[in-house]
């Protein structure tokens, strides 16, 4: 019953000085017993429907070259002996690593090569926010929610959603080229930063008092 003039949506915000640091990401490789010179995809979700882990799966079981890939499914959820069992159909669960909940996301987001949400349906998504604001190369489905932070080819790249086939394609096409790092942590800094939302409220609350 609110007239639509009246609404303002302002997104939320991180602090992007919090993934500002430094990791020895072989080290944190090491723990994780996964190779220095490994490609490595990861994707930070909870194991449940809507996230579609099993689109990411298949994609990631075609995605075999010369160069050794691992994949890293950092959450827990309902799914996940649905999920290993997937890995293992596909032939895939020597190199994908299901680590459960993890205190130390910030640091393996600076290990990674490439993040991946492949979620159907989405929030404004918090964990790919911190995938932009730790520079990260990220990769995600082609839904509202995820082209309201990543604009193909600009901040990141989209693939139709829950298409295992053109995933594979574009994760191909930034193995060759993963430029996108730079550009969406400038974009989080410019528009999703808590700096960003407390600006755009004062100037609604400024508005408003007028």
């Amino acid at each position: 019953r609110i007239p639509e003039e009246k609404i303002e949506v302002i997104p939320n915000g991180i602090n992007v000085d919090e993934y500002d640091i430094e990791v020895d990401t072989e080290a944190k490789r090491d723990e994780l017993g996964i190779d220095h010179d490994s490609f490595l995809i990861a994707c930070v979700a909870k194991l449940q429907p809507q996230k579609d882990h099993e689109t990411l799966l298949k994609a990631y079981s075609d995605f075999q070259d010369e160069k050794t890939t691992d994949l890293l499914l950092i959450g827990d959820g309902p799914l996940r002996g649905e999920l290993e069992g997937l890995a293992d159909d596909l032939g895939v669960s020597d190199s994908v690593h299901f680590l459960g909940w993890r205190d130390d996301v910030k640091e393996l987001l600076q290990t990674i090569d490439v993040f991946v949400l492949p979620s159907r349906h989405e929030g404004m998504s918090n964990a790919l926010l911190e995938a932009m604001a730790s520079r990260c190369c990220c990769v995600v489905s082609d839904i509202a929610e995820n082209r309201t932070l990543v604009r193909d080819r600009k901040d990141g790249r989209t693939f139709n959603t829950g298409n295992p086939a053109h995933l594979q394609q574009v994760l191909r096409a930034v193995k060759n080229d993963c430029k996108f790092g730079v550009d969406a942590f400038h974009r989080v800094e410019k528009d999703f930063s808590v700096s960003s939302t407390v600006r755009q409220y004062s100037i609604l609350l400024e508005n408003n008092c007028e």
